[in-house]
């Protein structure tokens, strides 16, 4: 079974993150994580992210502002093996999308 991983790159969007992790977790696939890269937000994304207490949701933080593209790209290092999905942190996965 091959792995997927869901990056969200994220920045003072906490607002929204919750109702986007959950979409995630909702699949039914078997091996999929989820990579949450928090540009350094000023809000509580962390403390979103960790409410969670799930195995397959990693945080990560550069430790410094990144562009846009510099976190998609930070985010994408973190990646170990199979297929990757990025989605914003304001948007959401549909029921059985990984499947």
């Amino acid at each position: 079974m091959e792995k997927y991983t869901v990056i969200i790159p994220t920045r003072d969007r906490a607002e929204t993150l919750e109702a986007t992790i959950r979409t995630c977790l909702r699949q039914t696939y078997g091996n999929f994580e989820i990579i949450v890269s928090d540009n350094v937000s000023e809000d509580n994304t962390k403390e979103i992210v960790f409410q969670f207490k799930d195995s397959r949701i990693k945080y990560i933080n550069p430790g410094k502002r990144l562009s846009m593209s510099g976190n998609f790209e930070f985010s994408l290092g973190h990646v170990t093996e199979g297929f990757v999905m990025f989605i914003g942190s304001d948007d959401g996965i549909m029921p059985d999308a990984i499947n």
